[in-house]
């Protein structure tokens, strides 16, 4: 038996791991509704705007389809078009086609049968679209008719949306990319120039962003950070705010602060206004310095695929050793965190540990859209999960981010949620009492596995059951055979010509199991300790975690894959 909720807010903290950010969204489920507003008697209106990507497009096939009539016409050299509708009402959906083959789509809201209207037809439009469908601009346009009602407090809302989206971009303002006047080479063309252009940058296409926003339509957050600069040697390394969680950290105002980086600087500063330096050492790791002196930090921070921070620290030789996370900063809202998470904890009153002691733990949680457990479960080693008898601990939202770990009417830690644009999440947590954990959505992993002679390069920290911490090391493992059947993977590892197996989704979905003295050194058998793999998908992060509950023999090793 355990210390009660010492591990249910280890889970629960894991899950926050994955949510990085939660104070609740500030754009709300989007406005939309198939109900019929009230019938408007047909009239005759007018539809003007301009369609552009950046460039103009020229000589554009635009389409029109309103709750009743549709129409089409194309677009002059400059962009421009207009045409009139008669026996019509609102609201429309537009939908351009360039000769190049580009298609974007817009939409007016409202329900009137007479009047001038303004819709350009630009990515931003069709952003916004995205937003107030929940759904495929493109299918929202195939469908449009006359049960598809549209306010103007949803165009609002969408607009409100793609501001903050785009805020790392550009910012907007009060411009609205709907109805304000759009020429080349005016503000609001410039400002669709920064996006594509970032797009551009960050590989991304504008279908990428629809989809993303059409999955997330109250989290424009979850758009920021991938849309965000980049530093010149790492693309991985994104401007924006992060919280650095350092679960050793003793003063609650440094545990899980707030830092500010300029990714093209190569610059960050605290929350204390120190400016900092991030010093290239390549392959997406950078070593931190004072800015007004050049004086080593002791931090060295690796930069994973997934935009998540691991920062190695150690002040001076005599000083003990701790790492940090830093996740992108979102304002996610709670519900992101319902659903099943498998999380690992590094925890420091489970059972056979000792005050001077800590041991990895694997678990499951479930919570739900208001962020209560619903189901907190023990999963050691392959054995089967056992449930925790209750009660659970409960997330709320906290307003300067992220959430509060609730037990017993008491805030026992703290809990942040990241979520990339590919739709993956992680939480971490960390509780008042130093225990720590991370979570993931528990699901399979990819069914293809890795290529026979592929190479996964990896920097790696280890955290001991004594409460030491290894210093940072690389290495690499080159895949050497693979069973398809039993969905194991054979390695060899290039420090020690260390032979290991992981069969994956055991023991279960997402994870990885390698069985006790299993290993082969140089080709000759040898023992290793029984280890249960977490990959934190999408992020570039695994988690590898003993399977018993002694600290003496525990470790919970942070893995960082290294760009190619």
């Amino acid at each position: 038996m355990r210390k009660q909720h010492s591990l249910t807010i280890g889970l629960l903290a894991a899950a926050a791991l994955a949510a990085c950010g939660g104070s609740g969204s500030d754009v709300s489920d989007p406005v939309v509704s198939e109900t019929p507003a009230p019938a408007a008697t047909p009239g005759t209106f007018t539809l003007a705007g301009t369609a552009a990507k950046g460039a103009a497009l020229a000589a554009a096939t635009v389409k029109v389809k309103c709750a009743t009539g549709a129409d089409k016409t194309e677009t002059k050299a400059d962009g421009s078009y207009s045409l009139t509708l008669t026996g019509a009402t609102l609201p429309c959906a537009l939908e351009v086609t360039g000769t190049e083959g580009s298609v974007f789509h817009s939409v007016v809201p409202g329900s009137g049968g007479s009047g001038s209207y303004t819709a350009n037809i630009t990515p931003l439009t069709t952003m916004m679209v995205a937003q107030l469908a929940g759904a495929s601009p493109a299918n929202y346009f195939a469908d449009f008719g006359s049960n598809t009602a549209v306010s103007p407090a949803a165009v609002t809302q969408a607009l409100d949306y793609i501001k903050t989206a785009v805020a790392s971009i550009t910012d907007l303002g009060t411009m609205n990319p709907l109805s304000d006047a759009l020429v080349v080479g005016n503000a609001l063309d410039q400002k669709i120039d920064a996006v594509m252009s970032a797009l551009t940058s960050a590989k991304l296409t504008l279908q990428d962003v629809t989809n993303n926003i059409a999955s997330n339509p109250a989290a424009p957050a979850v758009l920021t950070t991938p849309l965000a600069p980049a530093a010149g040697t790492c693309a991985w390394l994104k401007s924006g705010k992060f919280r650095m969680i350092n679960p050793a950290e003793p003063d609650p105002k440094w545990r899980h602060h707030v830092l500010s980086i300029d990714a093209k600087a190569l610059q960050a500063t605290d929350q204390d206004g120190v400016k900092l330096n991030f010093e290239d050492k390549g392959k997406c790791l950078f070593s931190v310095t004072g800015s007004s002196d050049g004086s080593a930090t002791g931090a060295q921070v690796m930069v994973a695929s997934g935009g998540v921070l691991l920062a190695h620290n150690q002040p001076t030789a005599n000083d003990p050793r701790s790492l940090a996370v830093g996740l992108p900063e979102q304002n996610l809202p709670l519900a992101e965190m319902a659903g099943t998470w498998s999380i690992a904890v590094w925890d420091n009153q489970y059972s056979n540990a000792t005050a001077n002691g800590q041991v990895a733990v694997l678990g499951e949680i479930e919570l739900d859209a208001k962020g209560a457990i619903i189901s907190d479960k023990d999963c050691i080693g392959i054995q089967a999960c056992t449930a925790v008898a209750g009660p659970s601990a409960t997330l709320t939202s906290n307003s300067t981010g992220g959430f509060d770990l609730n037990q017993g009417g008491s805030k026992v830690g703290r809990a942040f949620l990241y979520k990339s644009l590919g739709g993956q999440a992680v939480f971490v947590f960390v509780s008042d009492e130093g225990n720590w954990g991370v979570g993931t959505r528990k699901q399979a992993l990819p069914a293809a596995l890795p290529t026979v002679g592929s190479v996964n390069h990896y920097r790696e920290v280890s955290l001991s059951g004594n409460g030491s911490i290894s210093a940072l090391r690389e290495d690499s493992n080159t895949v050497t055979a693979i069973d398809a059947g039993s969905r194991s993977v054979s390695r060899l590892r290039a420090s020690d010509q260390r032979g290991d197996s992981y069969v994956y989704d055991k023991p279960r979905d997402g994870l990885r199991y390698r069985a006790p003295n299993s290993c082969t050194f140089a080709g000759v058998p040898g023992n290793c300790a029984e280890v249960v793999g977490m990959p934190l998908q999408g992020m570039g992060i695994n988690l590898s975690l003993s399977t018993v509950l002694t600290p003496s023999s525990a470790f919970f090793n942070v893995t960082v894959g290294k760009p190619d």
